[in-house]
Parts: C-alpha cells; sequence; structure tokens
C-alpha cells in the first residue's frame, strides 16, 4: 500500500510545471505538507528537462504556457520509454476544443482539473493517481514472477522431453537392431525361408508394423528380395 509521512528520499517525486509562479507555490506548498518531494518548473522546455533528469513518479502541468505548452510537453514525455506511463495531471483554465479533446485521448494527460483548482482537489488527484498506478506496477510485476516462473517450468519440461524422446529412440533402435538380427539369422539358418511381414512377425514376436519395417531395411541393404509379397534372401 502507497503511505508517506514526510518527504524522504524514498518518497515520489512531483513535478509541477505551470508558467503562473503564484500557482506553482501554491500547490507545491500543499503536495510537500502530504509528505510528497516536489520539484518546480515554470515554462514547458524547463519542464521537460527536468522531468527526463530526474524521471518523476508523476506530472501536473499547465496546458497553456509559453512555447511549449503542456499537450506538447505530455508528447515529448510520452515518446521517451521510461516515461510512456507517466501519470499526468493538466490544470487548465482553458475550454476543451475537439481538437483538445483529441490531444487528451492520444498520449495526452491522464487527467485534467479545470482552474481555479483548489490544492486539496489536486492532492486527491495525486493521491489517487500514485496509487492506481502503483497497484499496476505490483500487478505487472506478479505477472513477470509469474511468466518467469513459467518459462522455467516449460524450459524444465521441455529438457526432460528430450531426454525422455532420446532414451526411447535409443531404446527403439536397439530394439530394431536386436530384432534386425534375428530375422536375418533365421534366414540364414533356413534356406530357402520366404515370409510375409504377418508371419515374420507372428514367428519372431513382434508387431506386423515392425516386422515390415525390418525386413524392408534388409530389402535396402540387399539381404532379402520382396517377390509377390513374400521375402526371402538374395
Amino acid at each position: 500500500m502507497l503511505s508517506l509521512t514526510s518527504a524522504t528520499a524514498a518518497a515520489p517525486l512531483v513535478l509541477i510545471v505551470d508558467d503562473d509562479v503564484d500557482s506553482c507555490e501554491m500547490y507545491s506548498t500543499c503536495v510537500k505538507a502530504a509528505g510528497f518531494r516536489v520539484s518546480l518548473a515554470h515554462d514547458g522546455e524547463t519542464g521537460l528537462n527536468q522531468a527526463l533528469g530526474s524521471e518523476p513518479d508523476l506530472l501536473v502541468t499547465d496546458i497553456v504556457m509559453p512555447g511549449m505548452d503542456g499537450f506538447e510537453l505530455t508528447r515529448r514525455l510520452r515518446e521517451t520509454e521510461a516515461m510512456q506511463d507517466l501519470p499526468v495531471i493538466a490544470v487548465t483554465a482553458r475550454r476543451m476544443t475537439d481538437a483538445d479533446l483529441t490531444r487528451l485521448t492520444v498520449g495526452g494527460p491522464t487527467s485534467v482539473l479545470l482552474k481555479p483548482c483548489e490544492p486539496i482537489r489536486l492532492l486527491v488527484e495525486i493521491w489517487n493517481l500514485l496509487h492506481t498506478c502503483h497497484v499496476l506496477r505490483e500487478r505487472a510485476s506478479a505477472l513477470r514472477q509469474r511468466s518467469a516462473v513459467a518459462r522455467t517450468r516449460a524450459s524444465e519440461a521441455y529438457g526432460r522431453s528430450v531426454v525422455q524422446r532420446d532414451e526411447w529412440l535409443t531404446l527403439v533402435a536397439s530394439r530394431r537392431l536386436h530384432d534386425t538380427e534375428r530375422i536375418r539369422d533365421e534366414f540364414l539358418m533356413n534356406v530357402g525361408l520366404t515370409w510375409t511381414p504377418s508371419e515374420a512377425a507372428q514367428r519372431m514376436g513382434m508387431t506386423e508394423c515392425s516386422a515390415t519395417i525390418v525386413l524392408d531395411a534388409l530389402v535396402e541393404e540387399g539381404f532379402l528380395l520382396l517377390v509377390d509379397g513374400r521375402y526371402r534372401q538374395s
């Protein structure tokens, strides 16, 4: 749970950007009193540089400012990977146009408060957004941990399956070699012997499929011939 008792190095850092010095000081006093660390800037360019340098936990910005306005400041920050999820509160007296609303929904501020805005109202919004981000980060961390565990288990399972597969292939190859030698010996000891796969399987205690594979392999190496469905020594 997010909690603060005093403005310590571990407390969340709130960057306030507003060309109105009085507004900056008023909000700063309230936010500091609540136990947050505060950084101030009086124009968008300075705010951008401070944000990129200090990576605040939350940004409070005016929208209408000379030079870089609050929308552009937010957009520029969102272009930075470390700032893509930064909570941004826009505090403004400006009446929102359709174009402004579009800029709000595409990479814009997280929330908007209209001036005159009481400091306590801003503080409540700061608490709400930081708490939400804190919860989301904890959930994301838990998901990453579960994913890491799942990947480890999957890797271990795959490793076991590879070992089991190799052991099985070794066993099959060994059994196939043994069956091949047994059938070869039968033909060598019984001159003129002819077998169908079914007869070979019954005689050797094998499945007909296994017998066919072995007989065909002996044909390929030139030991047997297949004539009219019957195998005989070449």
